[in-house]
């Protein structure tokens, strides 16, 4: 995730944490990135929180965490669980794992059982993502629903990269599927290989954004012809205190 990128349009006027900018007249649409939040507020008096405005327009963020336009590293939580109130025939062994925002993957070996065989060609998986308690903010500019690409696993038996962003250019994290070990018999439900989670740099604002705003990933492998459930894996990334 790196800093949050917003497309703005120069006659509309942009609400930020309660100040005001207009855009000249008549300039074209432009890529800006901003800082909406920022790491370092002032308490005012009544308790108010004011941002400090001349920090609003920043560069792009560096490629890695730590790098020249970047503050220091961020860790989240990354938990995965079966996904609440969902049926399924199959069921995952919950957990977690710590994870360094712009660090190295993170690989996870999953475990699980299943009543039902699962193989190649009976099998798709549906990927959706969201962001919970979404800050008003980011629901304005970005909507608070999680670009996935691919959304659809054609074949959850074969190893999957899945990409995940907000509006345009936000990329949040990158999930590499191992893929299902078909034909899967009922019994211990295997996998291809650990699952792979990297998470994009974040800036300090990204934090002060976020931080009490977890992102969830559902995968949710079905029988393609009876849409049976077969399993439903929920990972939620969130902040984890500084």
């Amino acid at each position: 995730m790196q800093r949050l990128v917003y497309v703005l349009a120069s006659s509309w006027p942009f609400l930020s944490e309660g100040v005001q900018m207009q855009q000249p007249s008549g300039v074209l649409l432009q890529e800006i990135a901003i800082d909406v939040a920022l790491a370092k507020r002032e308490e005012a008096p009544g308790d108010a929180k004011v941002a400090n405005v001349s920090q609003n327009l920043t560069f792009p963020a560096a490629a890695a965490c730590g790098g020249a336009f970047e503050d220091p590293c961020y860790w989240l939580n990354n938990s995965w669980e079966d996904c609440p109130g969902v049926k399924t025939t199959g069921t995952l062994t919950p957990g977690w794992k710590k994870v360094e925002a712009g660090g190295p993957a993170v690989e996870t070996e999953m475990h699980g059982t299943t009543t039902e065989k699962i193989t190649r060609g009976n099998a798709v998986a549906h990927v959706s993502g969201v962001v919970n308690k979404c800050p008003s903010v980011v629901d304005v500019f970005l909507g608070c629903t999680v670009n996935i690409e691919p959304s659809v696993m054609k074949d959850p038996c074969e190893p999957q990269t899945i990409k995940l962003t907000l509006g345009l250019l936000t990329a949040l994290s990158t999930v590499e599927w191992p893929g299902i070990h078909c034909p899967n018999p009922p019994g211990e439900l295997k996998f291809k290989g650990p699952l792979r989670l990297t998470v994009d740099p974040v800036s300090a604002s990204d934090e002060s954004i976020m931080e009490n705003s977890p992102i969830e990933l559902n995968i949710a492998v079905k029988n393609r012809f009876d849409h049976k459930e077969f399993l439903c894996i929920r990972s939620t990334n969130s902040f984890l205190p500084s």
